[in-house]
């Protein structure tokens, strides 16, 4: 039987083989809800490999998983996958996307990984060993000053009345104290590239628990902390929340907390 870690390695380099096959070649894009939220044939194929992988060697094992949804969630072991996230970028030929994958054990991240496949970068980490790229150790950023950074902060479109403009506000702030604000919109390039000290931090607002529970563990053995606007640690005990979080390094985190905190921005 395959061990935990290499079969995510396996199940992230496989579903990142089809998607750079089929870069470049989508031809119907479905909208799931919003405009922002849209799936193509390749999230699709891509889930399908990994969730077969799984069930072939692990079948008592539970998933979550963008597409397919929770298939015995309840398990001690569930393996929680986006096999696409960056969706609007993969479809509009913008190579910020990625595959990932974590293993969590009583909702607990126990082992992540995160694969972009045009890069050639997989990062991967493992509670108390550390985090890669590659297999190289990496580490967040030893910077302490906002101007010295550029910080990740994803707008997406909403429909919910003053929610953009808000913001738009906390964005201009933003712009004020770092050297640079950046808007990949993919939660799993942003997190990674934050353990990696590409990025000094990333604040957003709306994730699912496969955007981030791989990426959280990334930068957490990197050094990094990651919370909610609130502070707290991440908590996955329910599957179906919508996701607010800060990531950085420590010195950097409580100014962009402070900065996050300040005014309506962020108020419930």
């Amino acid at each position: 039987m395959k061990t935990y870690r290499l079969l995510l390695i396996e199940a992230l380099e496989s579903a990142g083989r089809i998607l750079l096959e089929a870069q470049g070649k989508v031809r119907e894009i479905k909208m799931k809800g919003h405009q922002d939220a849209i799936v193509t044939e390749a999230d699709l194929k891509a889930e399908s490999c990994i969730v077969d992988l799984i069930r072939s060697h692990f079948p008592h094992h539970g998933i979550i998983a963008e597409e397919t949804g929770k298939i015995n969630n309840e398990a001690e072991y569930v393996w929680v996958i986006d096999p696409l996230d960056g969706t609007s970028n993969f479809t509009a030929g913008v190579p910020l996307f990625g595959v990932s994958i974590c293993i969590m054990h009583q909702n607990t991240p126990l082992i992540g990984g995160t694969l972009l496949p045009y890069f050639s970068e997989l990062f991967f980490a493992e509670k108390g060993y550390g985090a890669t790229l590659n297999g190289v150790p990496i580490r967040v950023t030893d910077r302490t000053e906002m101007r010295d950074v550029l910080i990740g902060y994803p707008i997406d479109a909403s429909d919910v009345p003053g929610k953009v403009d808000e913001e738009l506000r906390l964005a201009g702030k933003l712009i004020a104290a770092v050297r640079s604000l950046r808007m990949f919109n993919a939660a799993t390039v942003e997190l990674c590239y934050v353990a990696c000290g590409r990025l000094g931090g990333i604040l957003t607002r709306r994730c699912q628990i496969w955007d981030i529970a791989a990426g959280a563990l990334i930068v957490q053995e990197a050094g990094g902390i990651v919370t909610d606007f609130s502070g707290n640690p991440l908590n996955f005990d329910d599957p179906d929340k919508t996701f607010e979080f800060i990531a950085s390094n420590r010195p950097l985190y409580k100014l962009i907390a402070a900065m996050a905190y300040q005014g309506s921005a962020f108020s419930s």
